[in-house]
């Protein structure tokens, strides 16, 4: 079964640990993990039987010249992968903020079903986005209207 709740400060080493292990160890240095517990972010993880096995990370970030939830970082441990993790992180954060936006790499297939599945649409694509050339989708919820 999996739960997902609201990170405390204490939890900055379990996010560490997922962010490096799902996305490299420069992480270390450079990854979202900080952000957990402070004041202008909210930090999700996902346990599964007492164990952590994801996280989103989500703070206010301007869209359209408008400060809105940005989901910063997401991921989910390999081993725990194509288990709804992910989906159950996604939709507590919805629910607490209908009104969000991300951006995934558009060879991302996985993500981007789910995040359609969810609700979101794709507001944009933008070419060599990531710091190794590949394409971003801006994702966004429904409830985000085009202005």
């Amino acid at each position: 079964m999996i739960t997902v709740r609201i990170a405390t400060q204490r939890d900055r080493g379990t996010v560490r640990r997922i962010e490096c292990a799902c996305f490299g160890y420069e992480r270390f240095l450079f990854g979202l993990w900080p952000r957990t517990g402070r004041a202008d972010s909210t930090t999700w993880i996902a346990e599964s039987d007492g164990m952590p096995t994801g996280y989103v990370i989500a703070y206010d970030r301007h869209l359209n010249g408008m400060p809105i939830m940005y989901v910063g970082g997401v991921g989910v441990l390999p081993k725990n992968r194509k288990q709804g993790v992910a989906s159950q992180l996604m939709k507590a954060v919805l629910a607490q903020h209908p009104r969000l936006w991300l951006h995934v790499r558009a060879s991302n297939i996985a993500a981007t079903a789910l995040y359609l599945k969810l609700g979101m649409r794709i507001g944009q694509r933008i070419q060599q986005f990531y710091s190794n050339g590949d394409t971003a989708l801006v994702m966004q919820s429904a409830t985000i209207t085009e202005e």
